[in-house]
This record gives structure tokens, sequence and C-alpha cells, in this order.
């Protein structure tokens, strides 16, 4: 930007060195003319972006927070001292009087359950003349909330939050469990970052399912489903891609409007680039931006790591599935895995379509094989095969009312209601077969690379 500037400048300059050398030539015994006869040159420089001065405020809010220390409040409770609840900074800044703003807020702790188009969370503005409003999320990924300060609402570029264990408050105090807590720099999606990062957030994905996959290759990790090639020929990186964003997009806002809930989605990783969704926890305890459970050490991400061992990935389950690389790489693993589970005519057809065959390993990537088979009963249901299932077009993603299939039949793709078999999983097929349609077109066929 300030190369475009700089460009701009010299060439004004030397217009008007043009200006007077023409002027010197035509006139040899004339003199340069004062300053003053010159016309005034006014050089205007390109103004930034919104993503860039978003990127300043971001960097400006993080430092603003860095030294602005929580509040804690303590108290008794069954006879035991705890948390009163747990204080979360937000930095606002103001358009209208073009200054940063510092608010503490405190929400419950532990922190609640709470579904997207609920009642709101209880909690409390701790800073004397300002207001909230509770938006979405409860934990460090998605808490959010509108800010206000004389009725304006400030564009929210910050946000510092504790992350404190339930279980050590129990076993060793509340002051125990907060002068061990790590507080974090995290913020969530927003409609005043989010938007502008959606190019970012692509290319965060695409880069980094590549890079998984280019690893794997380098690695030389051998297909479980097809033993003559290996694991990063059999998977494709839009899968990643999309897995990574579908996973990540809240099912309430899914429903309102599925396009924007992708963008909010991809934004999210555009802003917060390797960090995005790292501290994601679902109910089910999922970790992480590929959401990985791992019960106790005995979990998926556990059986992932000891099958797939050439792979490399971080034996440590909460850091590997907080690393979007790693994570990334152990979901191809975890897809490839699923192949070999699946009945022959789904094998086949994956080699020849699969874009649209893998709806099955990620049918069982939301809930195990189980889920596989029954979305294999359903097709047959609709009395038509494997081979013929495709990826709806980007024109009937907008206009068709789902969940359903699409399927070509006579030389034509059309969409057929999915029957019953699983809500949400029914609904995890559908958000990906969006996904893989809007965000990354892909090949229709596994090649040999």
């Amino acid at each position: 930007m300030l190369r475009s500037a700089s460009i701009l400048t010299i060439a004004v300059f030397a217009l008007v060195c043009l200006r007077v050398s023409g002027a010197a030539d035509a006139n040899p015994a004339s003199a340069v003319p004062p300053l003053e006869d010159l016309e005034d040159v006014v050089v205007i420089g390109l103004q930034p972006d919104r993503a860039a001065i978003i990127r300043e405020r971001m960097v400006q809010a993080a430092q603003l927070l860095k030294d602005v220390p929580l509040q804690y409040y303590y108290v008794r409770r069954v006879g035991r001292e705890t948390l009163r609840g747990r204080p979360v900074l937000f930095a606002g800044w103001s358009d209208i009087d073009q200054r940063w703003h510092v608010v503490e807020i405190e929400v419950p702790f532990p922190a609640p359950r709470w579904r997207p188009g609920g009642k709101p969370i209880a909690f409390k503005v701790l800073t004397p003349g300002y207001e909230a409003e509770h938006v979405r999320g409860t934990g460090t990924e998605r808490l959010t909330f509108n800010v206000f300060y004389n009725s304006e609402r400030l564009r929210v570029y910050g946000r510092s939050y504790p992350v404190i264990e339930t279980r050590l408050v129990r076993t060793q105090g509340a002051r125990k469990a907060v002068d061990v807590a790590n507080v974090v720099h995290y913020l969530p999606t927003n409609e005043d970052t989010a938007p502008y990062f959606v190019n970012e957030g692509r290319t965060l994905l695409r880069h980094s399912a590549e890079a998984a996959l280019r690893e794997l290759r380098q690695r030389a990790v051998p297909s479980f489903a097809f033993p003559e090639r290996l694991l990063a020929d059999t998977i494709l990186p839009e899968t990643l891609i999309s897995l990574a964003v579908i996973e990540q997009t809240d099912d309430y806002e899914y429903r309102q409007d599925a396009g924007r809930a992708f963008s909010n989605t991809l934004g999210q990783y555009g802003v917060m680039q390797l960090r995005a969704f790292s501290y994601s926890v679902s109910v089910a305890n999922a970790v992480g931006p590929m959401q990985f459970t791992d019960r106790r050490g005995r979990g998926t991400y556990t059986m992932i790591t000891r099958r797939c061992a050439a792979a490399g990935l971080d034996p440590d389950f909460d850091l590997g599935a907080r690393d979007l690389h790693n994570a990334m790489k152990a979901a191809a693993c975890l897809l490839d895995l699923e192949l070999t589970q699946m009945p022959a005519e789904v094998r086949e057809a994956y080699l020849g379509n699969a874009a649209a065959v893998s709806l099955f390993q990620i049918a069982a990537y939301n809930g195990g094989p189980r889920n596989a088979t029954r979305l294999l009963s359903a097709v047959r249901k609709l009395k038509t095969t494997v081979s013929d299932l495709r990826l709806p077009a980007v024109d009937a993603v907008a206009t068709t009312r789902c969940p359903c299939l699409w399927v070509e039949r006579d030389g034509t793709v059309t969409s057929v209601t999915l029957p019953t078999y699983n809500r949400e999983n029914i609904g995890y097929v559908d958000k990906y077969q969006r996904a893989m349609s809007l965000l990354a077109p892909p090949p229709a066929a596994i090649t040999a690379r």
C-alpha cells in the first residue's frame, strides 16, 4: 500500500519536472518560474482497506488488554469458597469518539448450557456506564456480547478470558485455580471482523489441507482402504476443508442462513488463522477444529494415532486435537480407515466420484460406521445406486429445500428427499454437500499422484 502511494508520488513529481523542463526548452532564456507561480499538486495516498484497519485494531486491542487485570469475586457456597462468576474483558472501539473502551463483564461459572435462540445467560457488567447484550455462546470459543456506550454499539476487536478448570476449583479451591489459570486472548466470531476475512479463511484451509496431505505423502503413509495407493492419494483436500467448516458452523445459524453461517466460519479462520477454533469444545467433549474425541485415552484420537502411526500424529490428545495441521492429518487417516468398513459398492464408486461418495465417510465421521450403514439403506430406498450420487450445483444449493441427496438420472441431476434415519446425521450430511459445492468444488475422481 505504501509502495503504491510512493509510485503515485513519483509519477506526479515526474509530471511536474516534465512541465518545467518543457517550458525551459521552449524558451531557454527564461528562468524556471518561481514556486508560487506553479499550480498546487495534491497527492492522494491510497487508503487502507477495512481488513487492514481491523488487523491493526486487533493488535492494539490485544496490547491494551494485556495490562488490564481481571477482577475475581469469591463467595461461599455449601460451606466451600468458590467463584461468583468468571470475568471477561472486552476492548471496544467507538466510531463516534474515536477511542478505545475496556469493559469487564462477569459471566456464570461454570459455563452454563445454552442453546442458540434460547434465553440469554445471566451476567453482570462490572464497568460502570456500559451496557451489554449476550449474543451467543458460553465458553471460550463462542462467548459473544454486544457492548454499548451511550447507546452506541462498540466494535469489539479484543477479548481476554481466563480458562479456569472446574475440577481444580473442587479439589484445590477457587484461589488456587485462579492462580494457575491461563488468560487467553481470543476474539470469537462477530460481525465486526469475520465478514472481511472470508478469503483469508479459504486460503488458510486450502493451504492447511494440502500441507497435511503433502506430509502424509512424504511419509509414504499407505492407504488402509486401497493398499496399493498412498493414503494422501485417496483423500480430497476439499473434503478436509469442508469438514473444518461444517464442524464449526452453528446448526441454528445454518438453518437461518446457510451461506452466511459458512461465511462466518470461514471468516473466523481468516481472523484467528491457526488459532481458530482451537478452544472449541462441544457438549460431547469433542475438541478443536476437526472435533476429535478421546474418552480417557481410549477413544477415537488414540485409536488413530496407534493405527496410523506412520502419520506422526501428536500423541497428546489435547495438543494434537487443537492443532489444525495435526488434526487435518488425523482426519485424513480417520476418513481412510472408515472406507475400509464400507461395502465394496461404496469403495468402488468412491474411486470414480470421491467428492459425492465421500458422504458415507462423512456420515461415519459423525457418529460412527452405523450412520454410514443407515445412509446406504436410505440410498437403496430411493431405488438408486451409490454411483449415481452427485454433488449439487451451486445455484441448486440456494433454491432447493433439504435435507436431500442429489442423484443423476437420465443425464439430469435432481434432488430427492433423504429418507429419515438419524436427524443429526442427516443434517450433517446436508451441510457437507452444500459446503463442498459452495466452498471448494472438487475434482470428480481420485487419480494416482
